[in-house]
């Protein structure tokens, strides 16, 4: 059984990249009735073809993004899973865990723009419904009143359902999810794909705990330097050459994107400028500085020769 739901934050200020990926045509074979969003505005959704629908849901998550970078940053709490265990306290006060690049980028404490999702299914469903089911889900999770993409991909063996959430829902209040949310979201897709499927959702709730005991006696393992214990059978992730040749092929699908394409090109562009203006604002915020010394050492003077 590998219907699986995943969610994670994305990068800071990928948003608008990524609408545009998710929804390339190379992938979303059915255009305009493979794509579907949620709490977004009539006037982004309502276009007349499919590119036109890709520039406007981007340009808005992009918009969306440039107002959040103007929020002062917010400190959300923060919650680290060791080897894939909620903290307790014990493991609280040792050492902290050696977090990879995009882990330690994504622990600054800046803005998220943005959530991702991906729902997977493991058995022919048609796109109606895989929409029907990811929006059901949805509906039931902390993400009900955030706008939100949905894209259907039929470029793999199976059929899976890429998902984008802006960080704030329709009334501005910031979405912060923590690990308990995260792991209901998984209960909620995996209650809706049996019910659909008629099978039985203690099968996947019976993996993840044995998935849980297993990761917890790793850890106990290692405290105690015994021999690790032997994995739970499960369906691997792709070989590294598959990985490779997916990685390939999506650089290739990028580099035919023109939307795409634009889209990173005006942004670099866009850095330029910026980097420009402030070289060339440089001075003059300069001499503000001096003329705010020379004002204060001003009015520290007057009085005393009065």
């Amino acid at each position: 059984m590998t219907q699986i739901c995943r969610f994670s934050g994305g990068f800071r200020g990928g948003g608008c990249s990524n609408a545009l990926y998710i929804t390339r045509k190379e992938a979303v074979k059915e255009q305009e009735h493979g794509v579907s969003t949620r709490n977004m505005p009539e006037e982004v959704t309502g276009a007349r073809s499919y590119d036109e629908v890709r520039i406007n849901v981007s340009s808005y998550i992009s918009t969306c993004e440039e107002d959040e970078f103007a929020r002062p940053q917010t400190c959300s709490r923060s919650i680290i899973k060791k080897n894939g265990i909620a903290p307790s306290v014990e493991m609280e006060q040792q050492q902290p865990v050696k977090k990879s690049p995009r882990k330690r980028l994504l622990s600054k404490r800046e803005n998220r723009t943005h959530f991702r999702g991906i729902f997977s299914f493991d058995r022919p469903v048609e796109t109606e419904q895989a929409l029907r089911m990811v929006h059901e889900c949805v509906e039931r999770t902390p993400l009900k009143n955030v706008p939100a993409l949905f894209a259907v991909h039929r470029d793999t063996a199976n059929l899976h359902v890429h998902a984008l959430f802006l960080p704030r829902d329709i009334e501005g209040k910031k979405i912060d999810l923590d690990w308990h949310e995260y792991r209901e979201i998984s209960d909620i897709w995996n209650e809706i794909y049996c019910r659909e499927f008629g099978l039985d959702p203690q099968v996947f709730l019976s993996k993840k705990e044995e998935m849980r005991q297993y990761k917890r006696a790793v850890v106990e393992a290692k405290q105690n330097g015994s021999p690790l214990p032997e994995r739970p059978a499960r369906s691997r992730f792709p070989k590294r050459e598959t990985l490779k040749e997916r990685t390939e092929k999506e650089k290739w699908n990028r580099a035919r994107d023109g939307d795409w394409i634009a889209n990173k090109r005006f942004d670099r562009e866009l850095k330029a400028i910026e980097l420009e203006v402030k070289s060339q604002a440089a001075p003059f915020a300069l001499l503000e500085c001096r003329l705010e010394e020379v004002q204060r050492l001003t009015q520290r003077l007057i009085p005393r020769l009065c």
